[in-house]
């Protein structure tokens, strides 16, 4: 077997002692910074540091650091490599030998529903819980400043990767960037950042789109618009609309010129944690609804939106049999659900998360774009049966 990273970095920096680069009373270099220097987790530096207090090299002081010992005897250090302490050998990704000593992960999104995000939430859990990990959960609520913050204090708290749902938003998270270059442990679920070489898990949405639109037009409606929040460079609405015009020009059918609605209101949080639905701010839906009365059908972005749009659509009697899709459900009870829709693979998604990110703790090269499958679940009151992807 090879020696153990964290001995490693004993060994540069007794050299560094040794070289008279460190000297007595000396700060040495913190977790984070032999971390980031060799590429590891912070609980392999961390172990660095222990052993090298324990033989007395280095005197750690809590909330300062670490310093080279005034009275450093190199004769008590053991040959690294060749000791029997090397049983207890860390290796990147799995849990040390030292049964305090845990691996600590960070997972962040927006909030985690009945309808998107819970099965993930569960999955990943179980899957970490598994290899006796620990899981630290932050919800941002859609706030990017949140984000950030939890980022940044999920950092300083010394967690060893991150598994992120971007908040929506026209710009990127710089503290997110930071992580891609830095190849810190981390993946992203339910949305990419085109161009950034950041390991993200998702459904192919626009396939997904392009079925559920499909599924409109083989019901022979004319009139269906699309409705979302802004698509503010968000990848997952974007080729939302993307699989819904896709599947007009595959027909050669026309698209209206207001077949496309992107000023739904933002929730921060479910519709059915958040009180009276009507309480939202739905003018400008509204109006559009006022100005468009030969829509057929809505394309829903979101399983919220859906809600929203049938009780808007409930004060225009002219809008009675329209007919609404969207992507996710709550299900009152198996087999019972509104409407038609795109029921994505949470668990898959979760599972897959966590592994690669496993593998990324494990110095293993992963793939960057990695899809998961979807069903089209058909409303049983048209017809019961669905297709999966």
């Amino acid at each position: 077997m090879g020696t153990p990273i964290y001995e490693k970095i004993i060994r540069h920096l007794l050299k560094k002692i040794e070289l008279g680069q460190l000297k007595p009373k000396e700060r040495v270099p913190s977790e984070k910074e032999l971390a980031d220097q060799f590429g590891v987790s912070r609980i392999t530096s961390k172990k660095a540091l222990e052993k090298l207090a324990q033989y007395g090299v280095v005197t750690r002081i809590r909330g300062k650091g670490s310093y080279v010992s005034e009275h450093f005897d190199g004769a008590r250090i053991p040959e690294f490599g060749h000791s029997a302490d090397t049983e207890d050998s860390f290796r990147p990704g799995s849990p040390p030998g030292g049964a305090t000593e845990k691996v600590t992960i960070g997972i962040i999104a927006s909030y985690f529903s009945a309808s998107f995000g819970l099965n993930i939430l569960r999955t990943v859990e179980k899957t970490l819980s598994a290899r006796n990990y620990h899981l630290i959960v932050k919800c941002t609520y859609g706030k990017k400043e949140l984000e950030e913050q939890f980022i940044r204090s999920l950092l300083d708290y010394g967690v060893d990767g991150l598994i992120v749902s971007p908040v929506n938003g026209e710009h990127y998270n710089e503290e997110l960037l930071k992580l891609v270059y830095r190849k810190f442990p981390l993946v992203l679920i339910d949305k990419y950042l085109p161009g950034i070489p950041a390991c993200s898990v998702y459904t192919d949405h626009k396939e997904a789109a392009g079925a559920l639109t499909d599924y409109l037009l083989d019901q022979g409606h004319e009139q269906v618009v699309f409705v979302s929040a802004p698509a503010d460079n968000t990848s997952s609405i974007e080729e939302r609309i993307q699989g819904f015009t896709g599947a007009f020009l595959k027909r050669r059918k026309a698209i209206g010129v207001n077949a496309i609605f992107t000023d739904m209101p933002v929730l921060n949080t479910s519709v059915h944690e958040a009180g009276d639905p009507l309480e939202w701010d739905t003018g400008p839906l509204q109006a559009f609804l006022e100005q468009n009365r030969s829509i057929t059908a809505i394309f829903a972005c979101e399983y919220d939106n859906a809600i929203l749009l049938s009780h808007a659509l409930r004060q225009l009697d002219s809008y009675r049999d329209c007919e609404i899709v969207c992507f996710d459900m709550i299900y009152s009870r198996p087999g019972d659900y509104p409407f038609t829709h795109i029921l994505q693979d949470e668990r898959e998604i979760g599972r897959k998360a966590a592994e690669l990110l496993l593998a990324q703790l494990e110095r293993r090269e992963v793939p960057l774009l990695n899809p998961v499958g979807f069903k089209l679940k058909i409303r049983p009151s048209d017809v019961r049966e669905e297709k999966e992807y």
